[in-house]
């Protein structure tokens, strides 16, 4: 949500939330996309339970959360796990070493924070 949103703005956001989070919308969501329900309620319901009967290839996913992890989020983190991901291709490729690329990947953050 944008600082800049008016109290009105806030609530009605706050309302779509609400709805989008809800088990029929999720399900109704999920089964349409392929992609997992939004809450665990949602996931472990009778419904979603019917639905994986019917799409066993759905199932994969639901198995593979055991071993998720989920992706941190913060302003500029596309950019930055990108540079972290070409850092980590020129160690490799022995172009660069750690300490420059250190350097770097500190100076672009410090950049980041200083654009927010």
């Amino acid at each position: 949500m944008f600082k800049s949103a008016s109290p009105a703005q806030r609530r009605g956001a706050a309302a779509f939330m609400t709805y989008l989070l809800g088990q029929k919308q999720t399900l109704k969501w999920a089964k349409a996309t392929g992609y997992l329900p939004l809450t665990t309620q949602a996931l472990k319901s009778r419904d979603y339970r019917r639905y994986l009967v019917k799409h066993p290839a759905a199932k994969a996913t639901v198995q593979s959360l055991p071993h998720a992890s989920p992706d941190p989020t913060f302003y500029g983190y596309t950019a930055y796990r990108n540079a972290v991901n070409q850092a980590s291709d020129q160690l490799s490729a022995g172009t660069t070493t750690p300490e420059k690329a250190l350097k770097q990947l500190r100076q672009q953050r410090a950049k980041q924070l200083r654009a927010q």
